[in-house]
């Protein structure tokens, strides 16, 4: 198994989601996660910054205008 099925293979159910959207739509943005997962904006955006720590996301903009995009 390669190093991206196995970092997968960890991911909660949550961050699988995050993924998912951003697979669906192209990009997320914590409002939107917020909307389509249900949790506090403050953990999705945890969430959101550890998927761009594994590499799996990208960052685009600052503040209310940024978005999360497939890496």
């Amino acid at each position: 198994m390669d190093a991206l099925h196995q970092t997968l293979n960890l991911l909660s159910q949550a961050e699988r989601d995050l993924l998912e959207i951003v697979e669906t739509s192209g990009r997320v943005t914590v409002a939107q996660a917020v909307e389509h997962i249900g949790q506090s904006r403050n953990t999705l955006r945890k969430r959101l910054a550890g998927l761009v720590a594994k590499g799996l996301l990208t960052l685009e903009g600052k503040g209310r205008g940024s978005a999360y995009r497939k890496r």
